[in-house]
């Protein structure tokens, strides 16, 4: 017997070295070509990795093939092939879809053709989703000892931000996002008013908040006539550090060019997508006046750090006289007057912005679009552009959000969820979005469906405070007040010293009948609320608090407190509506002067289209309240006109069904108020009050036991409402049940023992329990 081949010998003689470093060459050549090939046309970089898993699995099947065929002459299939080989083939098919699965691997964008409002075909390259970068960009602080150059801190953010969004796969995120409202805001909660020098934790906890999975933070400074600047770029998950790059120009404009180009490559997009896309200078799309962008940058700060429109619309308005071309400034100038009641300088700016949107990216345009034709009250139109736009940019958040509000207030609500929904396809990273859906589902009366939606969210950020305070509030609708309880001291738990559990367990402690324990509670909060935002909601909670209780001076006192506080962050416009909508208290308070004034100024607070209709609002209630059924005809008939031209149909339960209503028994038409209560119900079905008007106009109606029956929902709701129990009395005597009448009279004004002296319902009440007793 001969002896054994060694084994490295017997690899050489069936040439296995040769054909697998022909195999290893090739198949690292194909690499790099798929490489080339995904730079160079746009396709997922997803394919070389892919190429490379793929060509690495199969080394088995290329090593059996040399070892049996790689001799001269004819082989056979062995054995250990048709086993082997099969067995490779679908473990690398295995492998490629457990690690593969849901991951984007052809083009990184797609082109869409869309009709624009006109009927016109537009076509766009659109970024897919799995390609988009979304960083938050954080303030610059100021290393210079030139406190002039303060300004800087926030015009550097905004500039590169507005200079990064001319690529179609990034998204920003900055402070100015949601002034006082949003990104702001949360650094001003944690202490820091000027929004720089936030320690990385803070700015982690942030971003985390809105979902981003990168964050920038940075700094700069000037020595003679040359800035340098200093970034860090962060992932957020890990808090690990990408990158730290530092720039240096005379030209602030031109550092900040250099700064954008050197993020892309730091967040790794792929090199044909920077040199593809398009990349102007940033002082061609904004401004090439230093002065202009400074005004511009300070009328912004006046928003977002006070809420100062009368600071802040001077400031934008230099900017635009500076530089007539600026865009942007424009553009801010348009959305800023529009809260202010400037309508000439609203149309005027809106109008320089449409001249110069060439410098202006598409989602800006669709934004002057939609508001030039909603000043038009062109609402068809409205709702063109935001199809046209979402669709063109389906992964636009902006655009989705728009369109889902659109639906919405059109009563569209499945068209609203299919749209967020969407986001979370394309984007679950928005995971806000999440409780959304849920809102919209609580709102409809689904219950279930929301607290699915709600739960989802718990699981996924089991240490949110808002998570378990959405579940609570779920539960408080269902009418579960334990576990409502229990979720509220879960989100106490998990929130700071301004939780806003803390306020919704006193609400729970008054709907329950702990009325001092309530007051007490609110006394407390308003010694450790700070935040303007969470002050005005306490305000306006004491606000009803007390109006149910029948103290109506004492609830007006604590609602002009809580718009004192909303003005420090809100929007004029809002201010005025929230006005207009507490018409009836300023009157069941004894102040109906002030509430005609505040109805005759309306117009001359809000821009068109609002003006006359926030006039008709407030007149109805008035006219209402002060029992003019002549005149509140009249505007009720062109408000109804109004509000079908604007399609508010998530309004009209406010405007038209429930003041329809009031108005129809004013008249005495019982049955056509019942109709319209009935129609407020099906649109708010999660508001039990409403069973207490149904059950009125029941009782007038000679329907005593559907009376009873309505009253007991709103009772099981809210035992110890006043309202409720006065009405339920009055049905239980036309029934002759006296006995049960006296204990609802009597709980009734229990609540209300500390009413306003001659304040109507506590009044009749006192009375007739007087008469059952005599």
């Amino acid at each position: 017997m001969p002896p054994a081949t060694p084994f490295l010998q017997n690899l050489l003689n069936h040439r296995v070295p040769q054909i697998m470093g022909l195999y290893l060459g090739a198949s690292w050549g194909i690499i790099q070509f798929i490489e080339w090939t995904a730079n160079r046309f746009g396709l997922s970089p997803n394919l070389a990795v892919f190429s490379f898993v793929i060509l690495v699995s199969l080394i088995p099947t290329a090593f059996m093939l040399a070892y049996y065929h790689g001799q001269p002459g004819r082989d056979r299939w062995t054995r250990v092939e048709r086993i082997c080989i099969p067995a490779n083939l679908l473990f690398s098919a295995a492998l490629l879809f457990f690690l593969f699965q849901g991951q984007e691997l052809g083009a990184t964008a797609t082109t869409i053709i869309v009709q624009d409002e006109d009927g016109n075909q537009i076509e766009r390259a659109v970024a897919k989703n799995a390609f988009r970068k979304n960083v938050a960009i954080f303030f610059f602080a100021n290393e210079s000892a030139d406190t002039t150059q303060n300004w800087l801190q926030y015009g550097l953010t905004e500039m590169i931000s507005i200079d990064l969004s001319q690529d179609i796969f990034l998204s920003t995120l900055t402070g100015f996002h949601g002034n006082h409202h949003g990104f702001y805001r949360k650094m001003k909660e944690a202490g820091f008013d000027d929004g720089v020098r936030l320690p990385l934790t803070l700015m982690k906890k942030i971003t985390e908040e809105y979902h981003y999975p990168y964050f920038i933070s940075g700094s700069f400074d000037k020595k003679d006539s040359d800035y340098t600047a200093s970034i860090l770029i962060y992932e957020t998950e890990h808090t690990r550090k990408i990158a730290e790059q530092s720039f240096s120009n005379s030209s602030i404009f031109n550092l900040v060019d250099e700064i954008t180009r050197q993020i892309k490559h730091d967040l790794k997009i792929p090199r044909n997508r920077i040199e593809g896309t398009k990349d102007l200078p940033v002082s061609e799309i904004t401004t090439t006046y230093i002065e202009a962008f400074k005004t511009y940058v300070l009328g912004r700060n006046a928003l977002m750090f006070d809420n100062n429109y009368d600071k802040a619309i001077p400031a934008l308005l230099q900017a635009t006289k500076i530089d007539p071309s600026f865009a942007y400034a424009n553009l801010w100038l348009g959305n800023t007057t529009f809260s202010n009641n400037l309508p000439e300088m609203l149309s005027e700016s809106l109008q320089n912005a449409l001249k110069h949107s060439y410098k202006l990216q598409d989602r800006d345009k669709f934004m002057i679009k939609r508001m030039l034709y909603f000043l038009d009250k062109r609402m068809d139109k409205v709702l063109a552009v935001d199809k046209m736009w979402s669709e063109l940019y389906p992964d636009d958040t902006k655009a989705r959000y728009h369109l889902a509000w659109d639906y919405r207030q059109r009563k569209m609500i499945d068209k609203a969820i299919e749209q967020y929904t969407k986001i979370l396809e394309q984007d679950p990273d928005q995971s806000e979005l999440i409780q959304r859906i849920g809102g919209l589902y609580h709102e409809q009366g689904e219950l279930e469906k929301a607290l699915n939606w709600y739960q989802r969210y718990a699981e996924k950020f089991p240490k949110e405070e808002s998570a378990f305070i959405a579940i609570a509030n779920l539960y408080k609708t269902m009418g579960k007040y334990e576990n409502a309880r229990q979720n509220y001291e879960k989100a106490l738990f998990l929130g700071d010293e301004e939780s806003s559990a803390a306020l919704a367990l006193a609400i729970l402690d008054a709907r329950m009948g702990d009325f001092a324990g309530a007051d007490e509670a609110f006394k407390r909060l308003l010694k450790t609320y700070k935040d303007p935002k969470r002050r005005a909601g306490l305000y306006y909670t004491m606000r009803s608090f007390y109006e149910q209780r029948g103290q109506y001076k004492r609830a007006l006192q604590y609602f002009k407190r809580g718009l004192a506080e909303q003005k420090r962050y809100d929007q004029p416009i809002e201010l005025v509506f929230q006005n207009l909508g507490n018409i009836s208290l300023y009157i069941k308070a004894g102040e109906a002067e002030l509430a005609e004034k505040i109805v005759i100024n309306a117009p001359k607070e809000i821009s068109p289209p609002f003006d006359q209709m926030a006039k008709d609002v407030g007149t109805l209630w008035m006219a209402i309240q002060n029992k003019n059924t002549e005149k509140a005809t009249s505007i009720f008939t062109r408000i109804e006109r109004t509000f079908k031209m604007f399609e508010r149909e998530d309004l009209r339960a406010y405007v038209e069904y429930y003041p329809g209503g009031e108005l129809q028994e004013l008249k005495g038409n019982y049955e056509l108020a019942l109709q319209s209560y009935e129609k407020y119900q099906k649109a708010k079905p999660i508001d039990m009050s409403i069973h207490i008007l149904i059950g009125r106009c029941h009782r007038f109606l000679g329907n005593l036991d559907k009376a009873e029956e309505h009253l007991q929902k709103t009772l099981e709701m809210y035992p110890y409402n006043p309202n409720a129990h006065y009405e339920m009395a009055l049905v239980l005597l036309e029934m002759n049940k006296r006995e049960k009448a006296i204990e609802h009279l009597t709980r009734a004004l229990d609540v209300w023992k500390d009413a306003d002296p001659g304040a109507e319902l506590p009044t009749k009440a006192k009375q007739k329990l007087a008469e059952l007793r005599a």
